[in-house]
C-alpha cells in the first residue's frame, strides 16, 4: 500500500502592512485563520512598507510556499498611491507601472499552478487623521497628507480594471468603506491602516467574496484534514471513510503490512505527530489516559526504536540530498551556546533529523531560503547557533516540567532588553510548540498597562515623575490583570479550559496607547502546555536607595516589590539575554526608525528617539546589575539560562557562566 500525507491545502495572503498587521489579534487574517481550523493553513506574506515594485521583486523567491497554493489574495496599492513629492515619495509608483506590475505578480502567481485568485483594492484613506497621526505620533507638522482620497480612488479603479481584463474577482474595499461616512473614524485607527471594525469588515467581505466566486472553499463545504474526535472514540464504528486509505485502518482483503497492529508497528516504526505527515494508527488513541499529542509524544519516546528518526522536511531533505547533512552538524557545533543549553556533541548527532525538522519550520516561518547552501552566514548562525539551542533548552524545561507536574503549562519567563529581538524569539518558540503539537500561549507585560484612563490618573498621582509621565515603568501596568491572567492560564489544564490574553493597542489615543477591546482579546483553550512570558523589566528585583540611581526612580522601585509575588511567582524557568552596555537599546531604536524613513515611512528623529529610551535608561542602570548576578528574583537551580548577545544581536562566543542559584 503506497504511504499518504495528511496534508492541508494552503491559502496565500500577499500584500503590504494592512496585510501585515491582519494577524494580529482581531485582525482579518486572524479571523480568516480560525474559520478555516483544520481545514486550511492560511500563510499570511504582508510586507510592511512594499509596494507593487518591491513586492514583484521578491516574489520569485516566494514559490516555495506560492507553489500549487489553493487560493491567493493580492492586497497592494496603499503605498504605490503615496504622493510622489511629500514624505513617502519613496513608495510610489505611477498608476501605469502599478498597472502593469500588479499582472506580472498575477502571472507569476498563476505560473506557480494557482487556480484561485483574489484581488483586494486599497481601502480609503483619510486625510485629516493622517495628519493627525503624525503630529500625535511623530510630532511632525505636515501641511498636507502625504496619501490622498482621491488619488488612492485611482488605484482602486486599476484593481478592478485589472481583475476585470484577467477576469479575477475583485474586492473592492474602497467602495465598500466609503459607504460609512464616518469611515474615517470607524473602519481605519490612524486614516490608513485598519482599525478593529475595519478588520472585521475586510474579514466578512472577504468571506463573501469567496463563498459567492468560489462556493467549493466555503469553510463549511470543507472537510477537516483528519476526522473530528468523537469518530475515534469507539474503534468498532469506521470513521468516515474517506480517511480510511489516510489513517490504514484496514478492513480489506489486500491491506498489506503497513496497518498493521499498533505493538508491531511501534516496533518497527513509531507513529509520529500529524505535521510529519506520517500515517498513524488510530488505535492508539484508544488506551487510557493518552489524552493530548503530548502524550503520544511521550508514548513515542518511550517505545520508539533509537535508529527511528523524524521524517525530514523539505529543508532537511534538501541539505541531506545535497550532503549538507554534514554542515548541519559542524554548523550546530560551532554553536557558542550548546554548552549552557546542556548539549553535547553526541546529542547533536543523534537528534541532528529533528533539529533540521526543527530548524526547517522557523526557516519557512521567517522567509528565509529553503537550502542550506543558500542561506546566509547570518542567517544559519541565527537558525542554528543561537534559536535552535534555545528551543532544545526549553524543550528540555517542559519534559523536566511534565515529569514533575501531571497538570499545569510550563511558564517560561524571558526577560530581555527592547530591541534585543525578543519578541521575534518568543514568536519562533510558540510557533515550533505548536509545530510540535502543544499548545502555547504568548503574553508580554506591555499586555497589562493599565487603561489609557488609569495610566493618566498615575501621573497625575505622581505628577513630576518623568518615568511614570507615560506607560513602561513598574507602577504602568495594572497588577491585578497580569496575576489574573497568568493564574487562570495556570489552570487551564483541560479542554473545557478558555483564557482570553489581554491586548494593548500602543496606537491609540495618537500612540498614547490603550487596552484593546475585549471582544478583540485572542482566546487559548486548554489544555495549555506552554506559557511564554515576556517583557524588559521582567524578573527585575526591588533594590534599596535606587533614588541614588535617579531620584524618580524611588517611586518606581516601590511598585516594583510587588511585583514578584504577582507575577513571577508563577514563573518555572527563566530565559535571560544579557547585554554588554543597556545604550545598545538606543542604537537599536535608531536602526528601527532609519529603516523606516528609508522606507519612505514616517518615523521618530533621533531627538525623539532619545526622549523615547530615555525613560528606561534608570531601570536598567540600577537592576540590570542584580539580574545578571544574581538571577531573577524567583530563579532556581537548572530553571535559568543567561546568554549574552552582542551588539548585532548575535550571541557572544565567549558566553557567561551559569550562575550558582540554590
Amino acid at each position: 500500500m503506497q504511504q499518504r500525507c495528511i496534508q492541508r491545502p494552503n491559502w496565500v495572503l500577499f500584500g503590504d502592512s494592512i496585510t501585515q498587521k491582519g494577524s494580529s489579534p482581531g485582525g482579518w487574517v486572524a479571523r480568516l485563520q480560525d474559520a478555516y481550523q483544520r481545514r486550511i493553513d492560511v500563510f499570511n506574506r504582508g510586507y510592511s512598507g512594499y509596494n507593487t515594485r518591491w513586492a514583484r521583486a521578491i516574489l520569485p523567491h516566494m514559490r516555495h510556499v506560492m507553489k500549487d497554493a489553493q487560493l491567493v489574495t493580492v492586497f497592494l496599492g496603499a503605498n504605490d498611491a503615496a504622493l510622489p513629492d511629500l514624505t513617502s515619495a519613496v513608495q510610489h509608483v505611477p498608476l501605469s507601472e502599478y498597472r502593469d506590475n500588479l499582472k506580472d505578480i498575477i502571472s507569476e502567481i498563476q505560473g506557480q499552478g494557482v487556480k484561485h485568485i483574489v484581488i483586494m483594492t486599497p481601502p480609503p484613506v483619510s486625510e485629516p487623521h493622517r495628519l493627525t497621526h503624525a503630529m500625535a505620533t511623530y510630532g511632525i507638522s505636515l501641511e498636507s497628507s502625504e496619501r490622498t482620497n482621491e488619488v488612492t480612488r485611482q488605484y482602486a479603479d486599476v484593481c478592478v480594471q485589472v481583475g476585470a481584463d484577467l477576469s479575477i474577482p475583485v474586492l473592492n474595499l474602497w467602495d465598500i468603506f466609503m459607504k460609512d461616512a464616518s469611515y474615517g473614524d470607524v473602519l481605519l485607527n490612524d486614516g490608513l491602516h485598519l482599525s478593529a471594525k475595519g478588520n472585521e469588515l475586510v474579514y466578512t467581505s472577504l468571506q463573501a467574496l469567496i463563498d459567492a466566486s468560489f462556493p467549493h472553499l466555503k469553510s463549511d463545504a470543507m472537510e477537516f484534514d483528519v476526522p473530528e474526535f468523537r469518530s475515534l472514540i469507539s474503534m468498532d464504528q469506521d470513521p468516515m471513510p474517506q480517511y480510511r486509505s489516510i489513517l490504514c485502518l484496514g478492513g480489506s482483503s489486500n491491506t498489506s503490512s503497513s496497518s498493521r497492529p499498533l505493538a508491531s508497528a511501534i516496533r518497527s516504526k513509531p507513529p509520529r505527530r500529524f505535521l510529519t505527515h506520517e500515517r498513524i494508527d488510530l488505535s492508539i488513541l484508544k488506551m487510557p489516559f493518552v489524552t493530548s499529542v503530548m502524550s503520544l509524544r511521550n508514548l513515542w519516546r518511550r517505545k520508539s526504536d533509537s535508529s527511528s528518526s523524524p521524517v525530514e522536511s523539505k529543508h532537511a531533505a534538501a541539505a541531506t540530498a545535497d550532503g549538507g547533512h554534514d554542515k548541519v552538524v559542524e554548523c550546530i557545533l560551532q554553536s557558542p551556546l550548546l554548552s549552557i543549553c546542556n548539549m553535547t556533541e553526541k546529542d547533536v548527532k543523534e537528534n541532528v533529523s529533528k533539529y533540521m525538522d526543527i530548524a526547517s519550520h522557523m526557516i519557512q516561518s521567517m522567509g528565509m531560503p529553503d537550502r542550506f547552501e543558500d542561506m546566509s552566514v547570518p542567517d544559519r548562525k541565527r537558525v542554528y547557533q543561537y534559536y535552535l539551542p534555545v528551543c532544545v533548552w526549553c524543550e528540555s524545561q517542559l519534559m523536566e516540567h511534565k515529569k514533575k507536574n501531571k497538570s499545569g503549562p510550563l511558564v517560561l519567563g524571558i526577560s530581555a532588553p527592547q530591541g534585543c529581538g525578543k519578541s521575534t524569539l518568543c514568536e519562533q518558540l510558540e510557533s515550533v510548540f505548536q509545530y510540535l503539537g502543544l499548545t502555547a500561549a504568548s503574553v508580554s507585560i506591555d499586555d497589562f498597562y493599565h487603561t489609557r484612563k488609569n495610566q493618566v490618573a498615575v501621573a497625575e498621582e505622581h505628577a513630576g515623575n518623568r518615568l511614570l509621565e507615560m506607560r513602561g515603568n513598574a507602577g504602568s501596568h495594572d497588577v491585578a490583570l497580569g496575576t489574573k491572567t497568568l493564574q487562570a492560564l495556570k489552570n487551564a489544564t483541560s479542554s473545557e479550559s478558555t483564557v482570553a490574553l489581554p491586548r494593548y493597542d500602543k496606537s491609540m489615543h495618537q500612540g498614547k496607547g490603550d487596552r484593546s477591546d475585549e471582544s478583540t482579546w485572542p482566546v487559548v483553550r486548554g489544555p495549555v502546555d506552554v506559557v511564554l512570558f515576556e517583557g524588559w523589566m521582567l524578573g527585575f528585583s526591588h533594590v534599596k536607595n535606587a533614588g541614588k540611581v535617579d531620584p524618580d526612580l524611588d517611586t518606581v522601585n516601590s511598585f516594583l516589590k510587588g511585583y514578584k509575588n504577582a507575577w513571577d511567582r508563577f514563573v518555572d524557568s527563566w530565559l535571560v539575554i544579557k547585554v554588554a552596555d543597556p545604550s545598545f537599546s538606543h542604537r537599536w531604536r535608531l536602526q528601527a526608525e532609519k529603516r523606516m524613513r528609508d522606507a519612505g515611512r514616517t518615523a521618530m528623529t533621533d531627538e525623539e528617539v532619545a526622549v523615547f529610551v530615555d525613560r528606561f535608561m534608570p531601570a536598567y542602570k540600577c537592576y540590570l546589575p542584580g539580574l545578571y548576578t544574581k538571577g531573577p528574583t524567583t530563579a532556581r537551580k537548572g530553571k535559568l539560562l543567561i546568554l549574552q548577545v552582542d551588539e548585532n544581536r548575535e550571541p557572544l562566543e565567549q558566553q557567561p557562566a551559569p550562575l550558582s542559584i540554590r
